[in-house]
Parts: C-alpha cells; sequence; structure tokens
C-alpha cells in the first residue's frame, strides 16, 4: 500500500460516529484525500467543516464514489441490513475496508464478506475501538448469559451518546422488535427451548391469562 491513499466514506442520514471518523481522517496524513458518499445528504455539511480541503468529492451515489474517486480504502457506516452489499462492493473495487459495526443482520452475511477479503488480500476491519481500553480488557464477566461485565476500577465516560429516538437506533442496527399484547405465551415457549434465559422482567408482566398458547421457537428445541 502506498503511504498516503484516497479514502471513500460511505454512509447515510445519521450514519455512527462520523464525526469521529471524519476528524480521525483530518488528522492522518496517510490520507491524502476523502470523498463522501451519502444518498441524502445530510452529512456533507459536517464532513466539509471537519475535512476542509481534504474532502474532494461528494458523490450521492456509493458506486459513483467507488468508479470516479477509486479509493484505496473505504469506511463503511450504514443501517446493518444495508452494510453487506456496500462493503462488497467496496472490497470488489479493490479497497481495504472499515466497517461501523454492526455491519449485517445475520452472520452468514459477513462470512461471504470476510472470504471475499481474503480471496482479494484485502483487510476487513470492525470498529471496535473501545475494546482497547484497559478498564475494558480487566473487566470479567460476571455472567455470561445476560452479558454483565464488572470491572474493578472506576471506569470514566469518554464520550455521551444522545439517543433521542430509541425505535429508530434500534433499526439502525438491525434489531427486530415487536409488541405484545401478552408475554406469558412467549415466555411458556422459551422457558421449554433450549435458549439461555433470565427472565427477571416477567415480575413486571400482567398476570397470566387463561387460554394462553405458547409460540414456536424454531431450532431452540422446544415448544
Amino acid at each position: 500500500m502506498p503511504k498516503a491513499i484516497k479514502v471513500g466514506v460511505i454512509t447515510q442520514a445519521d450514519g455512527a460516529h462520523l464525526a469521529d471518523y471524519f476528524a480521525a481522517l483530518a488528522r492522518i496524513d496517510e490520507a491524502e484525500a476523502v470523498a463522501l458518499a451519502d444518498p441524502s445528504g445530510k452529512s456533507a455539511d459536517v464532513a466539509h467543516k471537519a475535512l476542509g480541503d481534504k474532502l474532494k468529492e461528494v458523490f450521492k451515489d456509493p458506486a459513483d464514489l467507488l468508479k470516479r474517486f477509486e479509493p484505496k480504502m473505504a469506511v463503511v457506516s450504514l443501517e446493518a441490513a444495508k452494510a453487506p452489499p456496500a462493503i462488497g462492493a467496496a472490497l470488489d473495487a479493490g479497497c481495504h475496508v472499515f466497517a461501523e459495526k454492526p455491519s449485517c443482520t445475520r452472520a452468514a452475511d459477513f462470512e461471504k464478506l470476510v472470504r471475499q477479503a481474503q480471496q482479494k488480500h484485502l483487510h476487513l476491519m470492525l470498529a471496535f475501538a473501545n475494546r482497547s481500553h484497559t478498564p475494558v480488557r480487566e473487566a470479567a464477566c460476571i455472567d455470561e448469559c445476560a452479558g454483565y461485565f464488572v470491572s474493578r476500577r472506576p471506569v470514566v465516560p469518554t464520550e455521551v451518546e444522545v439517543v433521542e429516538d430509541l425505535l429508530a437506533a434500534l433499526r439502525l442496527r438491525g434489531v427486530e422488535l415487536r409488541f405484545l399484547r401478552d408475554l406469558w405465551p412467549l415466555r411458556d415457549a422459551v422457558v421449554s427451548s433450549t435458549l439461555r434465559f433470565s427472565l427477571i422482567r416477567m415480575r413486571n408482566a400482567a398476570p397470566r391469562r387463561p387460554g394462553n398458547h405458547a409460540f414456536q421457537i424454531a431450532g431452540a428445541g422446544g415448544g
């Protein structure tokens, strides 16, 4: 790889951590030029302010960025469901890829991208910036099912990210959200399956109603 490269940023309206990525690209001498692809155009002003003259072009279509700007690296910050095609296109164009997480809604989709990158001898990277922080590395898991980690030293927040629209934030991360009038059928299906569970919040549920029918959990080994 040359000492200085062109970098393409492929994103959308309200893409995650764009300010951080733009600021980093502005500081890095090895990123000699940056182009942005955002169909909404909403991130263009932030990019111009952070990158200044280093931002060379702004595109609506990521395909145009890859074809006309010819970056050697792509930063992809997209909704999880939309990320795999964009990552695949960047790899096809010969780009190393740094992707915001989550970058898929199914692990199998990302496995294909990993194989694609390996075949092309390209780097495919995920953003796990906080994993290198000492308190995070030293934190001990006390409950694998619930995902509880405890640090033995004080942890100081590095930033505050305000989430005003929780439903939109879940959608961007590929989370499937269902609204149920009655949680008891789902509770019964989980308990009789092979899934690991807690269900501690069921203490706040309405009392069980007569005539409930359990959900079927496919592939979970129970009714």
